[in-house]
């Protein structure tokens, strides 16, 4: 995921996926000053929103937005327009033990309707960001056809402290 620095819009997007002996690859080039994305192989183009996010780009750009519990959030933000709104749900806050450490967490369940891989709407993925200024994620669930996958923050070290 490529986004701008200062407008922090998709640029451009690589998807690659490996599941059930099935190799897909879809790459994209979005320009949100011209209004179009273009998917690699392809000749045509297709229109996006004024402010597009790609899928990685949506995960970093909700830590910056206010998050309530018990509220439902949507955003037509996504770079293929068919696919919006986003939906985000935000679940609720739990005690999360990842990175050898205990951290407060926000609870938010992602869906992008028509979607595919970790944010379509039958993964039911949930996010658990740190619930402090940083939004940190912590870890990440989902469902898919072959079974549940979670991620969990490994390492996490604050920039410019000297580590023991």
């Amino acid at each position: 995921s490529w986004v701008g620095r200062y407008d922090f819009r998709s640029r451009r997007f690589s998807s690659v996926q490996d599941e059930r002996d099935k190799h897909r690859e879809h790459r994209y080039e979005i320009f949100p000053d011209s209004g179009f994305y273009r998917e690699e192989g392809l000749d045509t183009t297709f229109a996006t929103v004024s402010e597009p996010l790609d899928d990685a780009a949506f995960l970093y750009w909700i830590r910056t937005v206010p998050l309530e519990v018990g509220k439902k959030y949507e955003y037509a933000r996504y770079f293929r327009p068919d696919r919006n709104p986003v939906i985000i749900e935000v679940l609720g806050r739990e005690r999360v033990g990842v990175a050898g450490k205990k951290w407060q967490a926000i609870v938010v369940r992602p869906k992008i309707p028509q979607g595919r891989g970790i944010f379509a709407e039958k993964s039911e993925t949930r996010i658990w960001l740190s619930d402090d200024p940083q939004r940190i994620v912590l870890a990440i669930q989902s469902n898919f056809s072959f079974g549940q996958i979670t991620l969990k923050l490994k390492d996490y070290v604050v920039p410019g402290v000297v580590q023991p």
